[in-house]
């Protein structure tokens, strides 16, 4: 490869890097969570001799975490880290009569629980709501419920690719996970069983949420929606920002001397930081001057606040006689006043 060719290459390596780095910046990856989940585990088995049943099981608790809280910008699209997926259901029961001899499974407790987080593209919809998919081979959940009084524990994989919907406006968010099961049916046990077989089925988790957004003031407005993220106004009312406060009025004894102090500038909405400027001249002349400090944060919004300097010249002129040579013959005479 040719030096120019490499060098170009590096090139587009930095502003790769550049770029993704002032991604990174702009991102808040503080997640979105939902602490009350609701939906329905929907069942479909075959029992038995060649029978089925459909069960539909309510979530009864869990929570899901969602990162970063509004995504990642890629061109249209959104980039999103599902990092935390616990929802437990209700419990159900299933039966399969084969004539007089019976098998029966029950579950009380049912709970899924997302194994590793999962990184997903969700494209545009309507208004400001996305939808997704999500491979099924990169969704590993573990299924834990509790059989006739026994805890069992599986590693599954849906059996087909898991969909949802994230709306950032009203933060409503649904997935849907489809995963194949088997249930083991014993009856009339004696010796050997009248009825032993694993039998075919699928659960379908339908699970959706309000997600809360973060809200750094906690006055009930998430920050994207909130006109001053750090300051509580749950009314929206405007709030003045950046603040500055001005150092005290302050009298000096000399036109030279620049000890004014220095004032303290805050961006109260955003947190960010601010500079500070003022247009002190370099002399202060006799007299009472006023002093203009201004506070600029990171969207040139601005403040000002002013303060009196007083000079009081206190201070003598000096003069100084220097005598010239030859000595005698004549002097240099000058003169300072500070």
């Amino acid at each position: 490869m040719n030096t120019k060719r490499m060098l170009l290459v590096i090139a587009v390596i930095v502003l790769a890097i550049a770029g993704l780095a002032r991604t990174a910046r702009a991102t808040d990856f503080r997640p979105a969570v939902i602490e009350r989940p609701t939906g329905t585990l929907d069942v479909e088995q075959d029992i038995p001799c060649d029978h089925h049943i459909s069960r539909i099981v309510a979530v009864s608790g869990g929570g899901i975490a969602l990162s970063p809280a509004l995504g990642t910008d890629l061109s249209v699209n959104k980039i999103f880290s599902l990092i935390r997926l616990h929802v437990t259901f209700d419990g159900f029961g299933a039966s399969g009569d084969c004539g007089a001899v019976r098998a029966s499974v029950s579950y009380s407790e049912i709970g899924v629980q997302l194994e590793r987080a999962v990184s997903f593209t969700a494209v545009p919809a309507t208004g400001r709501g996305y939808t997704f998919t999500i491979p099924r081979e990169l969704f590993l959940i573990q299924v834990i419920d509790r059989r006739d009084g026994d805890l069992e524990r599986s590693l599954r994989r849906p059996s087909e690719d898991v969909t949802g919907a994230i709306d950032l406006d009203t933060g409503r968010f649904s997935i849907h996970v489809v995963t194949a099961q088997t249930m083991h049916f014993q009856g009339g046990c004696f010796v050997v069983c009248a009825i032993d077989e694993h039998d075919r089925g699928t659960i379908t988790a339908n699970v959706s949420g309000t997600l809360a957004f973060p809200d750094t003031d906690a006055d009930g407005v998430p920050d994207h929606l909130d006109n001053c993220p750090f300051f509580p106004n749950a009314d929206q009312s405007p709030v003045s920002t950046p603040t500055i406060d001005a150092p005290p009025n302050v009298t000096l004894f000399s036109c030279h001397d620049h000890t004014i102090g220095g004032a303290t500038g805050t961006d109260v909405c955003g947190g960010g930081p601010v500079t500070i400027s003022n247009n002190a001249p370099a002399r202060f002349p006799l007299g009472s001057t006023t002093v203009t400090w201004t506070a600029t944060d990171s969207k040139n919004r601005t403040a000002a606040d002013t303060q009196i300097v007083t000079v009081i010249d206190k201070v003598p002129p000096a003069i100084a006689c220097t005598p010239s040579r030859p000595l005698g013959t004549s002097f240099i005479v000058s003169a300072h006043d500070a």
